[in-house]
């Protein structure tokens, strides 16, 4: 395959300072052979893949809800556009450009453009051909017929992973329509999971809604030069030039059919213009990729370039599919393919996924850490609102499972909050997770007020750190109270808990909810003065802060001190993850500022497993601890993941997940940043692990709502670190 790489120069002015920023295209001058040779693009709402082989250009439309009765995140549908004359050939150059956000397809004889708009949940498609030819655009679906799950497909539907027999729900057909010259296809919901769920969850009454009982998704196509024909497509009567048209991609929960089409009209004919929504939609994307960049170079030319290009081509992922109300699914986003390339297997539609519907939320999390300093806040606080939401889900659990006040967050959860019923007693008659993998992770809520303490650190949002956070911190910080019990020397002791999936067995007080206590006492005590905290959430942090019992340590064979799985455990192993680490990543308590320094690097270089894809936190943690060869290894070994079947390249994986692997993409890119730039307390430290003979040219937000920005070239600051806010606290290493 041959790619080849553009580089476009573009200005960005900031506070009267010029900084030339080199973006590159991605440029295929070739036409695809089929899927996995695809753009991804979106909007964070509405997405797809686009691509063209030599009958037609194809595009897969999706959103984060386009919900099954089974809860299974499904494709909208799929178009294929077919130009009379104009057959694509190997003088096709397909381009995404990421600046203005748009993806061209173009060969001698005519010019595509796609994108999404960045306002309306539009898809928009315009073409201009040298002479006049007839257009279709034809909408295809594979989801004909109502039926229940193959064998092959039961990994993708986490309810039916270990159900034996007939499922009692199946997924219904997509529907053909057209209306006002308009046509298209919707998905509508008569049943759900959502009881069936419940009742295995030993819940009745949660008070969050059925998120997929009544809901309708699909999408709706019109046209200034294309009109209704008798088959199912819209086509033009006489040749043509040029053409528009408008691509409405809807899911409305609670919703009929005759209703969702009315309101999904509305939101074609709400739309502007488009040339309207072209200028938008560069806007929108130059002030992206304005806000934050990176541009690392090395004397390995290829080297820098595939760093360089696989961050921005992650950040572009996770942007294109991140502002719904619904997270970032890990195991491939909104973005899958027919999976017949992929782990040979075949269950060939593009629904299919590994892991199925629910949320993980040690893989959830990980595509939102990048945005932190990216500045893509926004983004983050979608992923928050959603946790809140299952707010009285997570209320119930705690007094059901627990017996204990406040509120829990399993490790895996449907769209509902709950358990999927494969985890959580499906066949059993008593109360208790049967997925020994999750059944007692219990640091997740800690995790998440962490990451929002983060949020707002670099945001400055005090509005949703009193509206969202601190009453969230309460209800969590009132279950390990209630939950926890009290040693002889008047020191919280976790039982019947386990530390992540690796240590099920005789575990007390396990590192990741001992040392995301310590961060969450330590984010309120160093809250500003002015910040309202409620009394009776003052005494729950005082009462923990006095409680706490300290960090696990052991001592390895070498004699060294170093961080522990839990206080008690057992040693056998049930997964690949090491815990001991959390106290480094998330919860940021040892990094190459702190002084247990030798502690941090200690514990990663005796930890237990070496993994360099997937979910895996090694490049990451090696460049906190400031091990700076440690962290250039990693990144470069991740690098090499990229699946060559599938040609965009920020599609990792599929690891332990699937393609795109979110996770790999994730990890992949904060530890690209934190060789650049962290910070601790109140300091900003450049380059804490960068390679000397690597040059870089950035720009990244940092705590304070502030961005600093420079550029580091053949061993010195060719462009000198600045801020745009004095009172910004800089530390060079390099």
């Amino acid at each position: 395959m041959k790619k080849t790489l553009f580089r476009i120069v573009f200005l960005i002015s900031l506070f009267s300072t010029s900084i030339i920023y080199a973006q590159e295209n991605i440029v295929w001058n070739e036409v695809s052979q089929d899927e996995s040779a695809s753009f991804p693009f979106g909007n964070g709402v509405v997405a797809g893949n686009v691509w063209a082989e030599k009958d037609g250009m194809y595009i897969y439309l999706t959103r984060n809800d386009c919900f099954s009765e089974l809860g299974r995140l499904l494709k909208a549908g799929k178009l294929k556009l077919s130009i009379d004359g104009c057959q694509w050939d190997d003088n096709c150059i397909q381009k995404l450009d990421l600046i203005n956000g748009i993806i061209q397809i173009s060969n001698s004889k005519l010019i595509i453009n796609v994108f999404a708009d960045s306002e309306l949940p539009i898809i928009w498609i315009k073409g201009k051909m040298k002479s006049p030819s007839i257009v279709s655009i034809e909408p295809q679906i594979w989801r004909t017929k109502s039926r229940s799950l193959d064998e092959n497909e039961k990994h993708s539907s986490y309810n039916l992973y270990n159900y034996n027999g007939e499922f009692p729900i199946k997924e219904s057909a997509d529907i053909f329509f057209s209306i006002e010259n308009s046509l298209g296809f919707f998905h509508h919901n008569d049943t759900s999971t959502y009881d069936f769920t419940l009742k295995n969850n030993y819940l009745d009454n949660i008070g969050v809604n059925d998120p997929f009982k009544g809901r309708t998704f699909g999408a709706m196509i019109s046209s200034d030069r294309l009109v209704h024909s008798e088959s199912s497509t819209l086509s033009s009567k006489i040749p043509v030039k040029d053409f528009t048209i408008k691509v409405a991609v809807t899911s409305i929960p609670n919703c009929n059919p005759e209703d969702w089409k009315v309101q999904t009209l509305s939101v074609l004919q709400s739309s502007s213009t488009y040339n309207q929504a072209v200028a938008k939609n560069k806007t929108y994307w130059n002030d992206v990729w304005d806000k934050s960049y990176l541009d690392i170079s090395t004397s390995d030319v290829e080297t820098g370039k595939k760093i360089t290009e696989s961050y921005n081509c992650q950040r572009w992922l996770t942007l294109c599919a991140g502002k719904s109300e619904y997270p970032i699914k890990f195991n491939g986003s909104i973005f899958t393919l027919s999976p017949e390339k992929v782990n040979n297997s075949t269950s060939a539609n593009p629904d299919y996924r590994k892991w199925g519907e629910c949320y993980w939320w040690q893989n959830t999390r990980l595509p939102y850490f990048p945005m932190l300093k990216s500045g893509d806040w926004n983004v983050i606080q979608s992923l928050a609102n959603f946790y809140y939401s299952l707010m009285p889900t997570f209320k119930e659990q705690a007094k059901v499972y627990y017996g204990a006040n406040g509120a829990i967050i399993p490790e895996t959860i449907t769209q509902f909050g709950t358990f999927a019923a494969s985890d959580y007693c499906i066949g059993t008659k008593s109360i208790g997770a049967e997925n020994m993998y999750t059944r007692h992770i219990f640091q997740d809520p800690l995790e998440l007020i962490h990451m929002l303490f983060d949020y707002y650190r670099y945001s400055g949002d005090v509005k949703y750190l009193q509206e969202t956070t601190i009453p969230m911190s309460e209800e969590f910080l009132d279950f390990f109270i209630s939950y926890a019990k009290i040693d002889s020397l008047g020191k919280m002791r976790m039982t019947n808990t386990q530390s992540l999936e690796t240590y099920w067995y005789g575990v007390e007080n396990d590192m990741p909810t001992i040392a995301g206590l310590h961060a969450v006492v330590k984010d309120f005590t160093t809250l500003p003065s002015d910040i309202i905290i409620p009394a009776t959430l003052k005494e729950k942090i005082d009462y923990v802060r006095n409680a706490l019992p300290d960090i696990p340590y052991r001592v390895d064979t070498n004699g060294n001190k170093v961080f522990a799985p839990a206080e008690i455990y057992n040693s056998q192993t049930n997964n690949f993850e090491n815990p001991e680490l959390m106290t480094i990543f998330p919860f940021e308590l040892c990094n190459f500022t702190t002084k247990d320094i030798d502690i941090g690097r200690n514990s990663y270089l005796c930890r237990k497993f070496n993994l360099h894809f997937g979910w895996s936190q090694d490049a990451l943690i090696a460049a906190m601890l400031g091990m700076t060869d440690e962290a250039k290894n990693e990144i470069l070994i991740r690098l090499q993941n990229h699946n060559k079947e599938f040609k965009f390249p920020a599609f990792f994986g599929p690891n332990y997940n699937w393609i795109p692997d979110g996770d790999h993409g994730s990890t992949l890119a904060i530890a690209i940043q934190d060789l650049v730039i962290q910070s601790y307390d109140g300091q900003v430290y450049l380059l804490p692990a960068f390679p000397k003979d690597w040059n870089v040219r950035f720009k990244f937000a940092v705590p304070g709502k502030a961005y600093v920005w420079g550029e580091y070239r053949d061993g010195k600051w060719v462009e000198k670190p600045k801020s745009d806010k004095k009172s910004t606290k800089i530390i060079s290493i390099l």
